[in-house]
């Protein structure tokens, strides 16, 4: 299967949003998550609801989308610059909880997850690499503990497992990536690079 990873610099980032929109995890889908945010790449966000409600900590452009009754390892930012993994909730303007599975260089062991998310399957991940924005997202057939491993041999510092199986999809503005199943995801992590022909010198 393909898999498509990379990393950013944070100071080549414009934006990191969790983007909120019911939409069909087709190429043509998420095409038009790109065109609509003007985002360079796309992936979808963590676990959620039958009715299409997350179901772990999320907070959008400062709004609080879901506020669990615990606190748990999430990717957190106001701006790129600061985008990392802390615990969340936190009163950074954005956060999204799923599945941690490295914090800080360590392997985290056991991996914290429901029943239906330990068999291998479709995987994306998003962290830090070097201080770096990272992605990774495979349709390989993955457990949670080899999808760790993966990260953590590449040199990932944290890594938070976002949904997976048919859910899994990661699209960029120039058509590369896969596509899910074809469902409805109701949030997705979009990543807008700066346009270098327009810095200041």
């Amino acid at each position: 299967g393909m898999t498509r990873a990379g990393t950013y610099p944070l100071s080549d980032v414009a934006r990191i949003q969790i983007y909120l929109s019911t939409t069909k995890n087709t190429k043509s889908g998420m095409a038009n998550i790109l065109k609509k945010t003007g985002g360079t790449l796309v992936l979808n966000g963590p676990i959620f609801l039958r009715t299409m409600k997350p179901c772990c900590h999320l907070k959008a452009d400062g709004e609080v989308k879901c506020a669990p009754a615990y606190t748990a390892w999430g990717l957190s930012w106001n701006e790129p610059a600061d985008f990392c993994v802390e615990r969340v909730a936190s009163d950074k303007a954005n956060y999204a909880e799923c599945v941690h599975i490295i914090v800080g260089r360590k392997k985290i062991s056991p991996i914290n997850c429901g029943a239906d998310m330990r068999y291998a399957c479709n995987r994306v991940a998003i962290g830090v690499k070097d201080g770096r924005f990272a992605y990774y997202a495979t349709e390989d057939n993955l457990t949670p503990e080899e999808l760790r491993d993966v990260l953590f041999s590449a040199g990932w510092s944290d890594a938070i497992m976002m949904d997976g199986g048919g859910s899994a999809c990661c699209l960029d503005k120039y058509g590369n990536g896969f596509a899910g199943d074809g469902r409805y995801v109701p949030f997705w992590l979009v990543v807008t690079l700066k346009d270098k022909d327009n810095e200041p010198e």
